[in-house]
């Protein structure tokens, strides 16, 4: 029992150092709340940091929804880093262009801050690559563990250490003096973007190998700084790449100008040598054409001469026919009248009978025909019977002759016109295709006026791009063309996760920023004035004059501190001293021709007195 006992207890010891265990190994994995960064609502971020960046709205919606993704991603990998299923979100980077003094680093700087990310400016100009003179691209993350000891650690070094590795932004300002395209064609920039993106990709270092060994730490080669959870924000205002571009863009526009009307003047002069040598083609087959033409006139000229020669002889024979007919039809009328008048004179004889039997015969009936002289009247009518009837026969057979021979005629005509007619058609058939083929040699072709027409519309095309290209401005910037012109390398834009092109900043802009910018120099001056006793008031107008000579000053947002400065600087002496007052800068003090309009403040009514002017500078 006793054994038991102490077994009990003894596995039950065990069990109880085990789950203690267990709970401090719990305990060691959960991430404080302090080991993250504080995530705030896209739509809030925007909000708050439009208070202070003016003018460039789209730019801070972009930057506000990167940098709230990256920093979601660095809060997941540090809660989830114990996972057993656990793939890290990999931070990307941005770059950001726009003309100087339009806000990129203010916005960087100003979201940063909502976050409580530390975020580190680093001149990228000063950096080389590997093995060159100088700065190389590493000690930018010395540089940025050196600013978050001296401002966020004081001064402690692996507090600074384990800040940089829980998430840090480093702004790699003046980026676009740093890949600078190369000249006489080294390949300087290219090599040293190489260098550069091995630490984008990811990269661990030791104090030792950042030069940060003459640092107190206690042991410099255990403490590692891990890039995993650094945004590398690249800025630069490229002002020469839109220069380069353009040269660039517009002799490539020229070139495929060129080469755009080279191809059509091609196209032109083989429609030009088709249509000429279709003209040869055409001439050649009008030549044939027109000689098969003479042959069938040739043909039809002889057929009509064949015909006249055929008809003429069968028209002689009809009217050798005819001819006969007409000697049969005076001998038919002949036996006719002699048969008249053998019937007329045997009727006489019937009636005479006596007179001529006695010996008296009519004197009428004396004729020298020798048949009526011996008054054989029967005979002679017999006989001329018979000849009417041979006569009559004779005449039927020669009416067939010259029905079959009219016949033939005329089936040797109509044979002999349908040949003509048939040789007549061919040879209109023949002219029809030569008039065409005239008019096709010699037609309107629109193929060369198309072409031509394209050529022109082509030449108005790239002109216009050309001219379009001219009057681009900095929102023209893209990764694209920065790899294209200006010499960044396809790798490091890949790296690049996102663009963001800033507006170059208007007049409108300029007085929005005055006006309602939280941390514009105006609204600071003015708190600055207020600790004071001063109640700085500027009119609408002095708004518009300080914005119109901000802009003169060319360098953006800056223009406005400097132009403020001057007028500062000049009307301090005046406004300075014991009591409150109310100073109004009017648009004479602002151009210089005049000071403030300055009202003090009765302390007993606390109302304001007349106006009080000074007109000189009590130096």
């Amino acid at each position: 029992m006793n054994t038991f006992t102490n077994t009990f207890e003894t596995v039950t010891d065990d069990y109880d150092k085990t789950l203690d265990s267990l709970r401090l190994d719990e305990d060691a994995d959960c991430i404080p709340d302090t080991d993250i960064f504080e995530e705030i609502p896209t739509a809030e971020l925007i909000k708050k940091v439009k208070e202070t960046i003016i003018g460039q709205d789209k730019a801070v919606i972009r930057i506000c929804s990167f940098m709230n993704m990256e920093i979601k991603k660095i809060n997941y990998n540090r809660v989830h880093r114990n996972d057993y299923d656990f793939i890290p979100q990999h931070t990307k980077n941005m770059l950001i262009t726009g003309p100087s003094g339009c806000g990129k680093t203010a916005t960087v700087t100003r979201v940063c801050e909502e976050f409580g990310i530390p975020c580190v400016m680093v001149d990228a100009s000063t950096k080389v690559a590997t093995g060159y003179k100088g700065n190389e691209w590493y000690t930018m993350i010395s540089d940025a563990i050196r600013y978050i000891a001296s401002n966020k650690t004081n001064g402690n070094m692996e507090e600074a250490v384990q800040m940089y590795n829980k998430g840090c932004v480093i702004v790699l300002d003046e980026f676009d003096k740093a890949i600078i395209p190369d000249e006489g064609g080294r390949n300087y920039s290219r090599f040293s973007q190489g260098c550069l993106l091995k630490i984008l990709e990811g990269a661990t270092f030791t104090l030792d190998g950042l030069g940060l060994s003459n640092i107190n730490a206690d042991d410099q080669d255990s403490i590692e700084v891990d890039t995993s959870n650094t945004i590398f924000i690249a800025v630069g205002s490229f002002a020469n790449y839109l220069k380069i571009m353009k040269v660039s863009a517009e002799r490539e526009l020229r070139q495929q100008m060129a080469d755009a009307v080279n191809r059509l003047d091609g196209e032109i002069e083989k429609v030009r040598a088709n249509k000429e040598a279709g003209v040869i083609a055409i001439k050649k087959q009008e030549a044939s054409l027109e000689q098969e033409v003479n042959s069938l006139s040739v043909q039809l000229a002889k057929l009509q001469i064949e015909q006249k020669e055929t008809l003429l002889k069968d028209m002689r024979m009809e009217e050798s026919l005819k001819f006969k007919l007409a000697g049969l039809q005076g001998d038919m009328e002949h036996c006719r009248a002699l048969i008249s008048r053998c019937q007329a004179a045997w009727a006489d004889c019937n009636d005479d009978y006596r007179v001529h039997r006695i010996g008296f015969v009519d004197s009428a009936a004396k004729t020298s025909e020798e048949v009526i002289h011996e008054g054989d009247f029967a005979t002679l009518e017999r006989q001329a019977r018979m000849a009417a009837d041979s006569k009559l026969e004779e005449i039927d057979q020669t009416n067939q002759k010259l029905g079959l021979l009219e016949k033939k005629i005329a089936e040797k005509k109509k044979k002999n016109q349908e040949g003509m007619d048939e040789l007549q058609l061919k040879i209109e058939k023949i002219n029809l295709k030569m008039k065409e083929l005239e008019s096709q040699a010699w037609g309107y072709d629109d193929t060369e006026a198309n072409l031509t027409a394209k050529k022109a519309q082509t030449k108005v095309d790239y002109i216009g791009r050309i001219e379009k290209l001219k009057k681009v401005g900095p929102s023209a910037i893209t990764l694209d063309g920065l790899t294209k012109y200006y010499d960044l390398t396809p790798e490091l834009a890949g790296r690049m996760g996102a663009m963001v092109v800033l507006d170059q900043l208007k007049e409108k802009d300029m007085i929005r920023i005055l006006k309602y910018s939280d941390r514009s120099d105006l609204s600071q001056t003015a708190k600055l004035l207020a600790d004071f006793g001063v109640n700085l008031i500027i009119p609408e107008a002095s708004y518009k004059l300080l914005a119109k000579m901000a802009i003169k000053e060319n360098v953006g947002a800056r223009g406005l501190a400097s132009v403020l400065d001057q007028i500062m600087y000049r009307i301090f002496p005046l406004v300075e001293g014991e009591g409150e007052k109310e100073v109004i800068l009017t648009p004479q003090c602002i151009r210089g021709k005049g000071n403030p309009k300055i009202k003090k403040l009765d302390e007993k009514s606390k109302e304001y007195p007349e106006w009080h002017m000074r007109d000189e500078i009590p130096f």
